[in-house]
């Protein structure tokens, strides 16, 4: 392969994680606004999923049943051990 092409792919490749991230950064920004301050209380030790909740639309929209009924196993889990504080 031409090295103009391997270079033109990388800076292609680093455009896009620039624009993921930028995106995931005001998600971020957007969530700490909005949400109640327990909703990171309680979503703590699941970072992984917060980070999730910054995908984009597209990518989102392939994972989201799977995803939705994850958070709410966790939720769930969550309300019964404070529950039993």
């Amino acid at each position: 392969m031409d090295p103009r092409q391997i270079n033109h792919i990388e800076r292609e490749v680093r455009r896009q994680l620039a624009d993921q991230n930028r995106r995931a950064k005001e998600g971020l920004a957007w969530l700490r606004d909005h949400m109640h301050p327990y909703f990171f209380v309680t979503m703590g030790g699941e970072t992984e999923v917060l980070a999730n909740l910054l995908m984009d639309d597209a990518t989102f929209l392939t994972v989201k049943e799977v995803y939705v009924r994850d958070v709410l196993a966790i939720l769930e889990r969550r309300a019964e051990e404070e529950a039993r504080l």
